[in-house]
């Protein structure tokens, strides 16, 4: 009868730890799917963020400005009575 009671704690026993193991594990499995999607919501702002930018960029494509800024600024192109300077390094 000793036997069966000591051998019945030990079945508890294992089946707690076990359960604990688990638990432990499923919590830092928790966690780290925790970390992964705050990370994933950041990225996620992030684009949203880039989108507006190119949405406003491309809204503004069409405009006659713009047009001449990204000419200048792209193509070094300019306009009509525009002095260039070119600068050289060497001697």
């Amino acid at each position: 009868m000793r036997e069966r009671n000591l051998i019945m704690r030990l079945v508890v026993l294992a089946a707690l730890l076990y359960s604990l193991t688990n638990l432990s594990t499923a919590r830092r499995e928790l966690l780290r799917q925790e970390a992964e999607t705050r990370a994933l919501h950041r990225e996620k702002q992030e684009l949203l963020l880039e989108r507006q930018e190119l949405e406003r960029r491309l809204d503004a494509v069409g405009d006659a400005e713009e047009m001449r800024r990204l000419a200048w600024e792209r193509l070094h192109m300019v306009m009509p009575g525009e002095t260039v300077f070119y600068f050289s390094d060497t001697k």
